[in-house]
């Protein structure tokens, strides 16, 4: 991620960790949005540089990127993460969400994801870059949608220090 969160590469062409990825645009929305698929099937969804989501195969979010803050699950519950800077360093502080907290922020990614699915079953988007599999990458997003608002489970398992 880069130093600064606002700062984004150009992810179509250097996020290749994504097999299959490209950016569409939605008539009336500020910024592109970036989706890409692992090898593994987790996938992740850029609202431009905020917010983002990224999720498991089975569309249980892993992380995520909203309003300036980092997410992380626990598993049971998700940890905001927001960096404290210096000239010199940067540490990463963590709270832990209460469950109604966890629940506004599923409402809040479940509306943007719902949207998005919106838009891309009435055929209100251009594709603007896609690589890795652009004659299916529109259907593997609206099954990526369906997936997480579908999911009986909202968190992936904690994520483990690498």
């Amino acid at each position: 991620m880069a130093r600064h969160e606002a700062d984004r590469e150009d992810l179509v062409k250097e996020a290749t960790a994504y097999v299959i990825r490209g950016e569409l645009s939605i008539p009336d929305w500020e910024h592109p949005i970036f989706v890409g698929f692992r090898k593994s099937d987790a996938f992740s969804f850029y609202f431009g540089p905020d917010p983002v989501y990224q999720f498991d195969s089975r569309g249980r979010l892993r992380r995520a990127f909203v309003a300036g803050k980092l997410y992380r699950s626990e598993g049971d519950t998700l940890s905001s993460m927001y960096r404290s800077r210096s000239d010199t360093e940067s540490t990463l502080m963590r709270t832990d969400l209460s469950a109604s907290q966890c629940e506004f922020f599923q409402w809040g990614m479940h509306e943007a994801i719902r949207q998005l699915d919106d838009a891309l079953s009435s055929g209100r988007y251009t594709v603007r870059d896609a690589v890795g599999g652009k004659e299916n990458w529109i259907e593997r997003i609206k099954q990526g949608c369906r997936c997480v608002l579908g999911s009986d489970e909202f968190l992936a398992a904690k994520l483990v220090k690498r």
